[in-house]
């Protein structure tokens, strides 16, 4: 008896509350802020620190191509964080599924220098001047390391010249 009358409290609390759910496709969800979604190429130079970053070996580049396989790609956001031009960038876009996984093999066309062809608005992308990101260090590692161990990495050779 005691676990009906508890069930219809249950019952009657939620009934004036609204619905939690949302009813996609007709309304959809806006993502956070920071949201990490389809990868979006613009102005590459072609310096391969994505590719060097990429933990899932998604992203490919060739003299005159640029791939990202996002079968292969987990969303973690390091092409995007590393890129010394900002020609990455995670998009808000969140609905990827397909019934042919060709369909998730992005494809930019590259010139001969790295750089994407001209604009239609017939400006042309500027190259990069010689911006070395993977800087080696003394101890043999770099620093292309996440962020948090940057710091780590930053913290420790502050102590290493304060000894």
């Amino acid at each position: 008896m005691l676990k009906c009358i508890n069930s219809m409290l249950t019952v009657f609390k939620h009934l004036f509350k609204r619905p939690v759910t949302l009813e996609y496709p007709e309304k959809k969800l806006t993502p956070p802020e920071y949201f990490r979604g389809k990868p979006v190429v613009e102005n590459c130079a072609g310096c391969y620190c994505c590719v060097k970053v990429c933990p899932t070996g998604a992203i490919e580049m060739t003299k005159d191509e640029f791939k990202i396989d996002l079968n292969k790609c987990i969303f973690c956001g390091n092409c995007e964080y590393y890129c010394p031009k900002g020609a990455i960038k995670m998009s808000k876009e969140y609905e990827l599924a397909s019934e042919d996984k060709n369909d998730l093999q992005l494809s930019y066309k590259l010139d001969c220098h790295g750089s994407h062809e001209p604009r239609n608005d017939g400006t042309q992308v500027d190259e990069m001047q010689g911006q070395n990101v993977f800087t080696p260090r003394n101890d043999g590692t770099s620093v292309s390391k996440m962020p948090r161990q940057r710091e780590e990495i930053a913290n420790e050779e502050g102590k290493d010249e304060r000894n």
